[in-house]
């Protein structure tokens, strides 16, 4: 097991502001990419075989704009 100091994990590829200084998951590029709780744990159980963040960063463009959030940091939890 390698242990890593952080992990950072895009929940939602979408945003509901427009900053100016943003460059990456504007919601004007589309429909947002949003993860579910089932692509998560799937993803998340094989990393966890072979490596052991110190920290995970729940990451997107707003990752409060996923319905699931709640569950995705109670599965970070972990």
């Amino acid at each position: 097991m390698i242990t890593i100091r952080q992990f950072d994990y895009h929940v939602v590829d979408a945003c509901n502001l427009a900053c100016e200084f943003c460059t990456h998951y504007s919601n004007f590029k589309g429909p947002a990419n949003i993860m579910t709780i089932d692509a998560i744990e799937a993803e998340w159980s094989q990393w966890a075989t072979v490596i052991r963040p110190e920290r995970i960063h729940i990451i997107g463009g707003e990752p409060l704009l996923n319905p699931n959030i709640v569950e995705i940091v109670r599965l970070a939890f972990r």
